[in-house]
């Protein structure tokens, strides 16, 4: 787990006893329960510090611990531990504890106040621990002092009171906002713990840093500044007297899509293409050649002119006619019953019209004889 992902849960844990404000450029935290606050959750650290100024609305057992290391229970480790206790025993004595020694206690009743909150102070310098009412800048007179003989660094702070209490620690903890180029901000929150999100501008692409960063302890960002680099593209090809481009999408991945122009035909290269992760197109630049006929109209595709003459060639010959597979020449050579109707109808006229004209023409030729016969009165 990160320091940044432990400190936010560590907050989110101790939502139940603390809370927190930042008011006209002062942090205000409440705190209760007997149980140490760890300051840095705040960004309040001491690192490169001699003391702090705040102030507390506190009865009795006001506690600040003075750390090397980030502990969040300081008496497991009294070796990198100093105790200033304020107001104890009933807000009538104080003391400084180092390295689980005891406390010299100090007369200083009436130093706390439960309705109103009182300046305090607290210093590390020159292995002197020193507390203090009022401001240390001004006229701050120490009330306890306690010199460490095996002196350790002070780099972190820690809160503790044994009943509700309100603190005032006067940092400003707000980081620096700050912009970079091509990106555009989504949100702005310079506040400590406070997340600023980023994203790049169209056209471009993170390719170093973070889109989101967090205002940590020391009003130092938490993340690297975020990096846009325009997003590299292929180059746009475009149509020709004999390729037409049918689609195209430059970036990386993306598909171009062409075909031959009408009554061309294809013959090397490749119609489809994908822009390749250094911003060129894969494949070969298609070939597309004028076909001899229009073929491409007939929705017929050869890839040369010589695949079109034969093509022809074979078309020929299976739109050749056979003759002798006719069945006009089959007729012509056997003698087949044809029972169309158009055939038996023609036989029967044909029949009947040769009986009635050889009937008609004996008739005829004895009609003369016949009618001298009846006339002259000769059988």
């Amino acid at each position: 787990m990160s320091r940044l992902q432990r400190r936010l849960s560590f907050h989110t844990s101790i939502l139940i006893i603390i809370s927190f404000g930042y008011i006209n450029g002062y942090i205000e935290i409440s705190s209760g329960d007997k149980t140490y606050i760890q300051l840095s959750t705040y960004c309040i650290q001491a690192t490169g510090k001699r003391y702090v100024d705040f102030s507390v609305n506190a009865s009795t057992d006001v506690h600040v611990a003075l750390m090397t290391d980030d502990l969040s229970t300081p008496r497991d480790d009294y070796s990198q531990f100093y105790e200033i206790v304020i107001g104890g025993w009933n807000n009538e004595r104080s003391c400084i504890r180092a390295l689980k020694e005891s406390c010299t206690e100090t007369n200083s009743s009436g130093i706390l106040n439960s309705l109103k909150f009182v300046q305090l102070w607290i210093s590390w310098e020159n292995d002197d621990i020193r507390f203090g009412r009022g401001s240390k800048t001004v006229h701050g007179e120490p009330i306890v002092s306690h010199h460490q003989s095996i002196p350790y660094n002070v780099n972190y702070l820690a809160v503790m009171t044994h009943l509700p209490s309100r603190w005032i620690f006067y940092e400003d903890t707000d980081c620096k906002f700050e912009e970079f180029n091509n990106t555009d901000i989504l949100t702005n929150d310079t506040r400590c713990n406070g997340f600023t999100n980023y994203s790049c501008a169209s056209g471009y692409t993170l390719t170093s840093g973070n889109l989101s960063r967090v205002c940590g302890i020391g009003r130092q960002w938490i993340g690297d500044p975020p990096v846009c680099s325009a997003i590299p593209l292929c180059p746009e090809i475009m149509s020709t007297s004999s390729v037409t481009v049918f689609s195209q999408h430059t970036q990386i991945g993306g598909i171009l899509s062409m075909t031959c122009a009408p009554h061309h035909a294809w013959v090397a290269g490749n119609l489809t293409r994908t822009c390749l992760s250094n911003a060129t197109w894969d494949g070969v630049e298609p070939v597309c050649e004028a076909c001899l006929c229009p073929s491409a109209a007939l929705k017929y595709r050869f890839n040369s002119t010589e695949e079109l003459m034969t093509r022809l060639e074979e078309m020929t010959k299976e739109l050749k006619v056979a003759r002798r597979k006719t069945n006009a020449f089959i007729r012509s050579r056997i003698s087949v019953k044809d029972t169309r109707i158009s055939s038996t109808g023609i036989g029967y006229v044909l029949g009947w019209g040769i009986i009635v004209s050889l009937t008609m023409s004996v008739c005829l030729c004895d009609a003369t004889t016949v009618l001298r016969h009846i006339r002259h009165g000769v059988y």
